[in-house]
């Protein structure tokens, strides 16, 4: 009897054996056998406490390097130089709360946070004017975003960086000055206190849209003015212009189905018509 009871606890036990050995997942990015290390790296890719994917890139990688240069057509001087701002967004942040400092890497800033800031310069009506000396504003800067990344691919616009909290562009002054971005101000000032007329209004998640329209309508250039805001989320309807920053990444070949998610945000621009009728529903 005794023996009968140990040879299927032993049987029991083979099978369980088998079952874990088999048994697979992917976590970070790495596909995983339970009794085993890491057999090979899928993407780096990871859930955040709202489950929103959220995606890693080394902006010192082979691939980050075919997106800078393929994709979004940086020089090896402007891939350096967001290579720099990554790691003084890193640095600056050990000081003041620039980005979450929950989880602040290399790869989560670039793969987070500068590479969707990077993915508007290929829509067309900003990648055909390149060379033009268009005027961008970014109200609500924080750490750079979208400016920064934005200033570095298109070098001849000039941009203006705006933001509220002195200690913010304390840090943002301090990183535009040692990339040698000479096409950059920062302002200390609230959004009402700016003045001028700007071809772009850029933004990325600083309030509803309705108030950041109200924010910004002032300085749009009448009738050609343009918000480019990007955006998470439920996506607001209204936008004359509306792109998902996961395709505009995509490069020339790319299988949407087998790529990564890089982002799921995406990147809304109104008019200046439109922008004033939005700001009329914050009031």
């Amino acid at each position: 009897m005794i023996s009968l009871l140990l040879s299927n606890l032993q049987f029991l036990l083979l099978l369980l054996i088998q079952a874990l050995s088999s048994s697979s997942l992917v976590v970070n990015g790495f596909e995983t056998s339970s009794l085993h290390t890491p057999r090979r790296r899928l993407f780096s890719l990871s859930a955040t406490t709202d489950d929103a994917l959220d995606f890693r890139l080394d902006p010192y990688s082979e691939f980050a390097h075919s997106l800078l240069s393929e994709r979004l057509g940086l020089s090896p001087r402007q891939q350096e130089q967001v290579q720099q701002y990554c790691e003084m967004i890193v640095e600056w942040n050990q000081k003041i709360n620039l980005v979450s400092r929950k989880d602040c890497s290399l790869e989560v800033v670039f793969g987070r946070h500068v590479l969707p800031c990077l993915a508007p310069t290929v829509i067309v009506e900003l990648a055909d004017h390149r060379e033009n000396h268009q005027k961008i504003v970014d109200v609500g800067t924080g750490g750079g975003f979208p400016g920064i990344p934005m200033a570095i691919a298109l070098p001849s616009c000039q941009f203006v960086l705006v933001d509220s909290v002195g200690k913010k562009l304390t840090a943002v002054h301090d990183m535009v000055t040692r990339l040698g971005l000479t096409n950059v101000e920062t302002m200390h000032a609230r959004a009402e206190q700016v003045h001028g007329s700007f071809d772009w209004c850029v933004g990325r998640s600083v309030a509803s849209l309705p108030k950041y329209c109200g924010w910004m309508h002032h300085l749009l250039k009448p009738d050609t003015g343009k918000l480019l805001y990007i955006i998470g989320g439920q996506v607001p309807e209204g936008a004359e212009q509306d792109y998902g920053i996961q395709e505009l990444l995509l490069m020339d070949g790319d299988d949407n189905n087998n790529a990564p998610v890089m982002s799921e945000k995406r990147i809304l621009i109104f008019g200046e018509n439109t922008v004033g009728n939005m700001a009329k529903l914050d009031s």
